[in-house]
């Protein structure tokens, strides 16, 4: 027995928290794997391609499913244990836990794939160029807070991963360049 869904929830073709069996066959842009049961696409958030996994159904679409990783029946050999500890949590970065390598191959593939469905043009694309900073590479973030409240703050940082208004509190991103880090607790202080 499946707990009671949302009243807008459509129960074809899966049951609302149906656990599944899924192999996943591709990635999207947004870093979900993507896998097929019987031609239907299901999503699967922090999956990767190769693995085969069990999801909970949360949603269906009127063309596909979207589903909640439960476990990883048979890890992809592209797996990595992700950099930061809040991967999963805050929706900053969507491929921390696949390999480098094969997050530049997935891109240049998904500049392709793109330019294909939304321009019609199909061309050889050029590799992703790597980098020798894997990590605290990025130059500008954005961290959100809200409005305080009886005089407390709250968290500052980013949006809860598929979360529209829930923040986490991030003290350190590891992409973000070392001279942002070593400034984000003087600033955290200041806005506090």
């Amino acid at each position: 027995m499946f707990p009671r869904p949302p009243k807008k929830f459509v129960p074809t073709p899966f049951e609302y928290h149906q656990e599944i069996e899924i192999t996943i066959d591709s990635l999207t842009n947004l870093g979900s794997g993507v896998g097929r049961i019987d031609g239907w696409v299901v999503f699967v958030p922090f999956s990767l391609p190769g693995e085969v996994v069990k999801a909970r159904v949360f949603r269906n679409d009127k063309n596909c499913s979207h589903a909640d990783l439960v476990e990883i029946l048979q890890p992809s050999p592209d797996r990595i244990e992700p950099g930061c500890p809040l991967f999963g949590e805050c929706g900053g970065c969507q491929y921390q836990h696949l390999s480098y390598d094969k997050q530049l191959s997935w891109k240049t593939r998904q500049v392709g794939e793109l330019m294909k469905h939304m321009a019609g043009v199909t061309f050889p694309v050029n590799d992703c160029l790597s980098s020798d900073q894997v990590w605290n590479y990025r130059s500008k973030i954005t961290p959100h807070f809200d409005k305080p409240k009886d005089g407390d703050l709250g968290p500052i940082g980013f949006l809860a991963f598929g979360r529209r208004s829930q923040l986490i509190d991030v003290v350190q991103c590891p992409i973000a360049m070392e001279t942002i880090n070593r400034e984000l607790p003087a600033i955290r202080d200041g806005l506090r």
